[in-house]
């Protein structure tokens, strides 16, 4: 924790200052120049033990087998085969890590570590990708070959290309989940006793949500662990325009309200000789990638915004001015509606069985198509896959007018507290996707 507000000095005022503290980016070195590389003299080979590579390939074939089956899709709990799988693959990576930990100590060589844990992330995204190739291959083999299972095999095929990046989310998402577990476990702790960290790699790196999908922009992932953003390259809701919108606003901020950056909130991510400058200038990680900082920044508590400023300290005078700036330049940017429309979008989703996509009920939420064509297609859906369970209520367009009315009448004075919701949000989206790149080029 740093402290980085500082009252600024008049010539009337004491020299007196109130501070408020954020936290420095999350900085990594991952630096591999000691290993030596491998045939082609750029990457360095990595031989994992044969028995944990063995493991993974069984795991991940049996549960992309389940996950696309019409018996256990992604919700339900993998059988007990599978689970018992699961809990070997979980004590193999245990006993890696703990082997690695006990040599980096001995060797006083973190980057072993390091190198280890992205190794086996990389091998877990590979083989997944792979794997989830040959299933489809295999399938597309038996459908020819097989006259008395062909409908049924091409009905799997079809859901399978339909649901194929949430498929490989879901199987992907459960082995990182067994590694999870054992990073946070007793082995987690011999780390931090014998090499003294707690996390030789960041824990949001290492788990990253967008590292666990094929489409970064997946709606679900962004709804589940982000923010809904628009797709459309020209919009000022879009990634690039809202990266440039909030950079800029925050350096506003720290001007405004003084903010003294001390060098060590601004961290080059990595040091790693095989990238070039201009790639590491994207990796640049600093103050403004903290998830925090945006908390703490814009946080404003319901007790103090009816004062005014000289019943505050210094501190909630802070957080007030950020707060306004906040509001204006987003309302200039005329995306105040849309990030509204995108924090009512999870629950449309789940209102209509997800029958309807949820980029649609964005669109519709922000004038971007019509709710005639929305009800349309709900009525098509419903013709599809009609509800059948026997609580279930009919589902109109209603809910959907509704809320587009009543995001009107708040988009007119929206909270503070949704305004800074987002901005985490979307700096939490803009971290992970630094790490996620990262990740691919170590």
């Amino acid at each position: 924790m740093f402290n980085l507000f500082k009252k600024k000095k008049s010539s009337d005022e004491s020299t007196t200052s109130t501070v408020l503290s954020l936290h420095p980016s999350c900085y990594v070195a991952i630096n591999f120049e000691q290993l030596l590389k491998g045939i082609d003299n750029v990457r360095i080979d990595v031989h994992l033990s044969p028995r944990f590579t063995e493991l993974g390939h069984q795991l991940i074939s049996e549960l992309l087998g389940e996950r696309s089956s019409s018996k256990r899709r992604f919700t339900d709990k993998p059988s007990d085969v599978v689970l018992k799988k699961l809990y070997a693959f979980n004590a193999s990576y245990a006993s890696l890590l703990t082997a690695t930990i006990h040599r980096a100590k001995e060797d006083k060589r973190l980057d072993l570590v390091q190198l280890l844990q992205i190794a086996v992330i990389k091998f877990v995204l590979t083989t997944v990708h792979s794997q989830a190739e040959q299933l489809l291959h295999q399938l597309r083999t038996d459908s020819v070959n097989e006259n008395t299972k062909k409908l049924d095999l091409h009905e799997r095929l079809l859901w399978i290309n339909r649901h194929k990046n949430n498929l490989l989310y879901q199987v992907t998402y459960e082995l990182f989940d067994q590694i999870h577990l054992v990073e946070l476990s007793h082995v987690g702790k011999l780390r931090e006793s014998l090499l003294g960290l707690a996390w030789s790699i960041p824990e949001e790196m290492l788990f990253n949500p967008l590292l666990q999908t094929p489409d970064m922009h997946n709606h679900q992932i962004l709804m589940s662990h982000y923010v809904l953003l628009s797709q459309d390259p020209d919009s000022n809701y879009g990634f690039k325009r809202l990266k440039v919108l909030i950079d800029q606003l925050l350096d506003e901020v720290s001007n405004i309200c003084h903010l003294q950056i001390e060098p060590k909130l601004e961290k080059q991510c990595v040091e790693h000789p095989i990238l070039d400058d201009e790639r590491m200038t994207s990796l640049i990680f600093s103050w403004k990638d903290v998830p925090d900082n945006m908390d703490i920044l814009f946080k404003i508590q319901d007790s103090f915004e009816g004062l005014e400023d000289n019943s505050a300290d210094a501190t909630q005078v802070c957080q007030r001015q950020a707060t306004k700036i906040l509001e204006q330049r987003l309302r200039q940017a005329q995306v105040i509606r849309h990030l509204l429309a995108a924090y009512e979008t999870p629950r449309l989703y789940e209102h209509y069985a997800k029958l309807l996509k949820p980029y649609l009920l964005y669109q519709a939420l922000c004038d971007e198509i019509k709710i005639e064509e929305v009800a349309v297609k709900l009525q098509n859906q419903l013709k599809i896959r009609p509800l059948r369970r026997p609580g279930d209520k009919p589902l109109y367009i209603t809910e959907l007018k509704n809320t587009k009315k009543r995001l009107t009448k708040v988009a007119r004075r929206p909270e503070s507290r949704i305004l800074r919701l987002f901005t985490t949000d979307f700096v939490t989206y803009q971290r992970d996707l630094k790490y996620y790149h990262l990740m691919q080029k170590a």
